[in-house]
């Protein structure tokens, strides 16, 4: 059984005796991006005459008359650790509403007892080794709060006790209660249904180590396990992988449920450990263009710099971490190649919904992980709905702007302007290892905004040129930069597919969508489907 209800701030403290983390929960940490989003909305509170903010969900499981906390435990923790500061910086006023507040306050056990000697007021921070981030997130996050009291700001407003009681009179949680019978996942699958968000890799790793808290070797594989599959990833970048993982391979709309019915035993617990960790590996693979991962294999290597000029490499990544572990070898290139074009044509120029193509990869992705595709003539028919046809995507293409700047350097452009090169002059420049930059022929300061950004107005120049050159007049940059240039689209012979910027004796508006025009043919023959 579970009960919902709405209260503030020291209600929740109050009503509900002491609140502890479990020790599966993870540790704290949040960061000063929410340390700063918290504290302007307590600023908020004040500048709107004390307006009534909602803090967000806590879920609490009750367990032999503790109260555990399953979800919200960063607001709650932060906002203890602001509650300290503002103690300790306003240290000669006489606290009877906060101290009796802090006297409930959450428990917290970080492992260099940073928490507990800062509400005690005996931390000494010249005179101690901190070793454990947590702790050392809690002691940053303190005097993160401590230097915002101390430089005043609306906080001239709140320095009294009672005032301070008022701001967090305003705080109002939902706090929703069950007892130790009922599942805390699926109270979470049914919120997320509503749309509240909510960290689900975080929910899994607590649900596995809540089933192996009796077993302290197995407690220790799943915590090292999840390190390793986190690495350098923050919290939100590894949700977001995990989330793909789960999309790609299950009913998405019912994943704890999935999760907690059928992850249960050890074997399970290993089970699904080992299918995360092969999908993490992969992901991680397809970011890193080093010979070791790649055993030297060029051609991935290759295409692993295309997919990270794009700004929507999510979208490769969803669809290629199946095909490289399921698809037969012979395969792979010839659907890295398709999805290229796919995603060049559908989003990157015609700029259709991201979103839908999206959740068609995701369904796809789970099909191939079935083995129900396995075939190229399978696989483009499943996403013949998204093929842009020749026409619309020449017209798109040569009426289409990209911004590039030194202020925006869009890989996008110089992705697009290479793979026009190695098409009309058969080379082979390599995307962030080649000596060319992006070139504005006309530059900001001497043509219309709308036409600046046109793919026509771009072409390559050497990184040396390129700079020499710089808001010159086209004239000048024709004679001394363009002659005879070692790119081909810059200067090529008269029977080039674009001609050669020096076969023009000015630039205008016309010669632009002519030039592009002419890049949206060449452009048909390197992104075919």
């Amino acid at each position: 059984m579970f009960s919902t209800y709405k209260r503030n701030y020291p209600k929740v403290i109050e009503c509900n005796g002491r609140i502890t983390i479990p020790a599966y929960q993870r540790g704290y940490v949040w960061s000063e991006h929410e340390w700063e989003d918290f504290y302007n909305d307590i600023l908020n509170i004040i500048k709107l005459d004390y307006k009534p903010h909602f803090m967000g969900t806590i879920l609490l499981k009750t367990n032999s008359g503790i109260f555990e906390i399953v979800d919200g435990q960063q607001r709650l923790i932060t906002l203890t650790l602001f509650l300290f500061a503002f103690r300790d910086v306003y240290h000669s006023l006489k606290f009877n509403y906060i101290e009796n507040i802090l006297k409930n306050r959450i428990i917290l056990n970080d492992k260099d007892n940073v928490y507990e000697s800062i509400f005690r007021k005996v931390y000494n921070r010249g005179q101690r080794t901190i070793n454990n981030s947590e702790s050392k997130n809690i002691e940053t996050a303190y005097q993160f709060f401590k230097k915002k009291f101390e430089n005043k700001n609306l906080f001239n407003q709140v320095t009294t006790d009672f005032n301070m009681l008022r701001v967090l009179n305003k705080l109002f949680f939902v706090i929703i209660t069950i007892d130790n019978e009922t599942n805390p996942y699926l109270i979470f699958e049914t919120l997320n249904a509503r749309g509240i968000d909510l960290n689900i890799s975080d929910l899994v790793k607590n649900y596995l180590l809540d089933l192996a808290k009796s077993d302290e070797e197995l407690s220790t594989f799943i915590t090292s396990e999840w390190k390793q599959f986190m690495g350098d990833y923050q919290s939100e970048q590894f949700e977001n992988i995990f989330q793909s993982y789960y999309k790609s391979s299950n009913n998405r709309k019912k994943l704890l449920k999935e999760i907690t019915g059928n992850v249960v035993e050890k074997v399970d617990i290993e089970g699904f450990l080992e299918g995360l960790g092969r999908y993490v590996f992969w992901y991680k693979k397809l970011s890193d263009v080093s010979n070791i991962v790649w055993e030297g294999d060029a051609r991935w290597i290759n295409n692993v710099r295309i997919i990270k000029s794009y700004k929507n490499s999510h979208l490769f990544k969803v669809l290629l971490i199946p095909i490289l572990n399921y698809f037969p070898k012979k395969l792979r290139i010839s659907a890295f190649n398709f999805i290229e074009s796919l995603i060049f044509r559908y989003v990157v120029i015609c700029q259709k919904d991201e979103n839908k193509l999206l959740e068609k990869f995701y369904f796809l992705a789970k099909q191939i992980t079935d083995k129900s595709v396995d075939t190229m003539t399978k696989f483009k028919t499943e996403l013949s709905e998204f093929i842009i046809d020749d026409e619309e995507f020449k017209y798109s293409f040569a009426y289409r702007s990209i911004e590039y700047s030194r202020e925006k350097p869009d890989q996008t452009v110089r992705y697009i302007l290479y793979k026009l090169e190695n098409y009309i002059t058969n080379s082979n420049y390599i995307i962030g290892t080649s000596n060319a930059s992006v070139e504005h022929i006309e530059p900001n300061s001497s043509i219309q905004y709308n036409l600046v950004y046109r793919l026509g107005n771009y072409t390559l120049l050497s990184k040396e040129d390129n700079e020499n050159a710089s808001n010159k007049d086209f004239v000048t940059k024709k004679a001394d930069f363009y002659e005879n240039n070692q790119f081909g689209l810059t200067y090529s012979s008269a029977n080039s597919a674009i001609k050669s910027l020096t076969s023009y004796n000015f630039w205008n508006f016309e010669n632009i969508k002519t030039r592009q025009f002419e890049m949206a043919e060449v452009a048909l023959k390197v992104w075919s489907l």
